[in-house]
Formats: structure tokens, C-alpha cells, sequence
């Protein structure tokens, strides 16, 4: 078999296990907050985001070392694996403790006994990433995609039962370690042969120069994902956190799909043309073009109908979320602009100054967060927009400074896709309520119709750069685009 067939299967394989299992997921997750409370989803919220921060702790570089390095046995695995389950051990008997000290407001009886069975999820999860990570550097992708989504319908129909046996939050929480105990055992199966009573001090020395820089990065991202929880639920209480939590977990589902997609395609495209500067700033310029061209519609249709799709998602009951997702929506625009912002840095050997730029907008964004929680929600999303634009804009100009590229040429790629969806926004707005219609078939409609004034808008105004645009990531596709342009010429002639 060919490198370019196993590649290709290996990409397929890869997929199904990132795609299937979140979807699962996802589809219970829906499914339960249509039966549980607001305050139920922020109280489990709460308790999983201060097992996600205890989580940031662990030497979770060692694990990526063993992806990372050539030679690996089992003497490094079994290492790797018992140091990170005595600091997953030593976090969790902390937090144990923290449960029975009850020391703040937030720490009820139902709180801490959930913090303690979550525990449970910390240890499980800390050795399912440790083996999982051997399968990933033997490249077995079809093994990680059968059993990790065999595993995730396994767990959901174990939720599912326990929440219509009437568990009601419990249902929730044991959930979560059962998903965490279900994927272990997938992946424990194939692995247990590496696995012995062994561990080596001077093994783990070996891995340390990389080992600390991975895990302070990988803290650091996971903090940045999970403070906000922490403080909301502190200040704001479990309503408002549980509120938060279903927008934010929608978001995140949009962003993995669309944003992780398009950070997969753009970073190796770039990587690849780094030896001509001239090609990667005209590549750079055309990310930047298709990104928004591709995503900003999508972002900006969600912010439009998010009343109607939490209505058809999670019933009138999660109304309040509503807003917190506009908000959201609105972040995504500058995160996919980040996504050809952040590969630039990279490849042009700045990952240093991203890193640190990092930290000190965590540092300044924390304390701000705190205060603005105090002040009510709506000042809270303020302060998480306000930040994410800012950095959008500082790594915009460092991408525009290490390319030599004016500024005005930077947002010159993005200004069809503004017209294009500013065209959409009005028709809507005047379309509204013009004829009732079953929610979801309003949905559908309003989705065509976006997608059909956009669509002639882009290619009204910019069909040639749309055109240049596809043929210079896709040259193999050329012929396609023009027996296309010729339709067009023929059809509008």
C-alpha cells in the first residue's frame, strides 16, 4: 500500500474519531438539558471546570513526549504513565480535602460530593490520555475510531437510561465518569501490553527539557479555556454559570467543526511554502480572503437565529443563554481571523512572542473577569469580547509587520465577506415575521435565503478573487473552476 493511501485512510480514520464521538456527546448533552435545570447543568459546570484547572497541573508533557520521540519502549510508557497517576493521585486527595473544608459559599453538600466523585474522572481521564497517546504515535486510527465510538454510544445509552430511571443531576455527573471510565477501557485493551510495574527516574529526566515546556503551554491553554467558569460560578451562581455553560458548549462545537477545520488545512498550506516569502504572503492574504469568505456567514447566521435554534435545541427554558451566544458568535469572527494570524507566527519562528503574548493577556484578562462577573453578565461578555478583539488585532499587526503587508491591504480581504453578510442581515431583518412558519421550517428558509443573497453578493462584487483564490489552493481543481465560469458567462450573458 502506498504512504499517499495510508495517509489517506489514516485522515479518514482520524476524522471519524474526532467527528462521531463529540457528536454523541453532543446529541445527549441536548438531550439532557431539555429535561434538567439551568441550575443543575452551572452546578456540574462548576465542579468540572475546577477539576479542568486541577487537571492543567498534571505533566501532561511527558505524555506528548511519547508521541514526540523516536525511541520509545515500554519502560518509557509504563514511566510516563505511573508519574502522571501519582500527581493525578496527589491532585485528587487535594481536592478531596478542599471538598470537606467546605470554605466557600458556593460548596454545598451536593457541590462537594459531586467534586468528589468527579475525582474519579480526573484519575480516569489522566491515564485514558497517557495510553491514548501511545496509539496516536503507532498511528492506529482506525483502532482509536472504532473503540472511542463504540465506547461514546456505550456511555450514552448508560446516561440516557440512568436520566429516565430518575437520577436527575446525579445522572449528570455519574455520566461524566462513566464517558471518562468507558474510554479508558477502550483504549487500556490494546495497550496493557505495554504497560508494567516500572518507572524511571532517569527516563523521565531524559524527556524533561520538552516535557516542562508542553505542559506549561498545555496548562495554560486549558486554564485560559476554564477560569471563566470558576469565576462566574463564584460570583454569579449556578444559574447564570449553567446559562453560560450550554453557550459556551454550542460554541465550542461550532468552532471545533468549522475553526479546527480550517487551522487543519491552513498551517500545513502555509508550512509548505515557507521557503518563498512572496508565495506565503500572497497564501497568507488568500487564508485570510477564504476564512472569512467561508466563515463569517456561518458566525453571523448563528448570531441572527440563535433565539429560534436554542428554542428547537433546548426548549424556552434556556432562553437566558441566548445572549451569552450572541456573544460568542461575535468572538468566533476573531478567533477564525487568528487562525492564519497565529500560523504566520509560527512558521516565521515566533512562537515565543505568541506564548507570551498569551500569558499576559491571561494574566490582564483574569482579574478583569473577576470584576466585570461582579458587575452582572452583561459586563462580563463585554470584557470577553473586548479581549479577543484586542488580540485578534495585536497578532493581526505582527502577522502584517512580519509579512510586510499594509494594513489596508489586510482588511481589504475581508471587506466582500462584511458587504455579503451586512446584504443577508437587512433582507432578514425585513423578512422578519413576514410569514409564520413551523420553527424549523423558518430555520431552513432563512438559511436559504442568506445563503442565496450571499452568494450573488460575493459573486457580484469579487468573483474573479474568489476564483484566483481556488485555483491557488486547490490548482488540481482548475479545469472545474473554468467549464464554472463559463456556465456563469453563458447564463448571464
Amino acid at each position: 500500500m502506498s504512504d499517499e493511501s495510508s495517509m489517506t485512510k489514516g485522515v479518514i480514520w482520524l476524522f471519524i474519531s474526532k467527528f462521531f464521538p463529540p457528536a454523541i456527546t453532543f446529541a445527549v448533552f441536548t438531550y439532557t438539558a431539555r429535561i434538567l435545570s439551568p441550575e443543575d447543568f452551572g452546578l456540574v459546570a462548576l465542579a468540572l471546570a475546577l477539576i479542568f484547572l486541577a487537571a492543567c497541573l498534571l505533566p501532561s508533557g511527558w505524555r506528548d513526549g511519547l508521541i514526540k520521540f523516536e525511541k520509545i519502549d515500554s519502560r518509557h510508557i509504563s514511566s510516563v504513565f505511573w508519574l502522571n497517576l501519582l500527581v493525578a493521585l496527589t491532585i485528587s486527595a487535594v481536592l478531596t480535602g478542599f471538598s470537606y473544608l467546605s470554605l466557600f459559599q458556593f460548596q454545598t453538600d451536593v457541590f462537594n460530593l459531586a467534586l468528589r466523585i468527579l475525582c474519579l474522572k480526573l484519575l480516569v481521564d489522566d491515564s485514558f490520555n497517557t495510553l491514548n497517546a501511545v496509539l496516536l504515535r503507532e498511528q492506529k486510527y482506525a483502532t482509536i475510531a472504532i473503540r472511542v465510538t463504540l465506547s461514546s454510544f456505550l456511555s450514552a445509552a448508560i446516561i440516557i437510561a440512568l436520566i429516565h430511571a430518575g437520577f436527575g443531576v446525579w445522572a449528570l455527573i455519574w455520566s461524566q465518569v462513566i464517558l471518562s471510565v468507558v474510554n479508558f477501557i477502550a483504549v487500556f485493551i490494546p495497550t496493557r501490553g505495554y504497560l508494567k510495574f516500572y518507572c524511571s527516574v532517569g527516563i523521565l529526566k531524559s524527556m524533561a527539557s520538552f516535557g516542562w515546556y508542553s505542559t506549561v503551554t498545555t496548562g495554560l491553554s486549558e486554564l485560559g479555556k476554564h477560569y471563566d467558569s470558576v469565576i462566574i460560578g463564584s460570583f454569579l451562581g449556578n444559574k447564570e454559570l449553567g446559562f453560560f455553560n450550554v453557550a459556551k458548549r454550542l460554541s465550542d462545537v461550532v468552532s471545533d467543526i468549522c475553526i479546527g477545520t480550517i487551522n487543519d488545512v491552513n498551517f500545513p498550506l502555509l508550512a509548505s511554502q515557507q521557503s518563498d516569502f512572496e508565495r506565503v504572503r500572497t497564501s497568507f492574504q488568500n487564508s485570510v480572503y477564504l476564512t472569512s469568505m467561508l466563515l463569517f456567514p456561518v458566525f453571523t447566521l448563528l448570531f441572527i437565529e440563535a433565539d429560534m435554534i436554542f428554542s428547537i435545541l433546548f426548549t424556552e427554558q434556556w432562553s437566558s443563554a441566548v445572549g451569552v451566544f450572541q456573544a460568542f458568535c461575535i468572538i468566533l469572527l476573531t478567533v477564525a481571523l487568528g487562525v492564519p494570524q497565529k500560523s504566520i507566527i509560527l512558521i516565521c519562528d515566533h512562537a515565543q512572542w505568541w506564548v507570551s503574548r498569551q500569558i499576559i493577556l491571561l494574566m490582564i484578562i483574569m482579574p478583569l473577569t473577576a470584576i466585570a462577573a461582579s458587575k452582572g453578565m452583561a459586563m462580563l461578555l463585554v470584557v470577553f469580547v473586548l479581549s479577543k478583539f484586542i488580540f485578534c488585532t495585536i497578532s493581526m499587526i505582527k502577522s502584517c509587520d512580519l509579512l510586510d503587508l499594509k494594513l489596508t491591504d489586510y482588511l481589504g480581504n475581508i471587506r466582500v465577506a462584511i458587504l455579503g453578510c451586512f446584504s443577508f442581515i437587512i433582507v432578514l431583518y425585513l423578512a422578519e415575521n413576514a410569514i409564520p412558519l413551523h420553527p424549523v421550517i423558518h430555520l431552513v428558509v432563512d438559511t436559504a435565503i442568506a445563503v442565496s443573497i450571499y452568494l450573488f453578493v460575493v459573486m457580484l462584487l469579487d468573483y474573479r478573487r474568489v476564483k484566483a483564490t481556488l485555483c491557488d489552493l486547490m490548482p488540481r481543481y482548475q479545469p472545474l473552476f473554468h467549464k464554472l465560469e463559463c456556465c456563469l458567462n453563458l447564463i448571464f450573458r
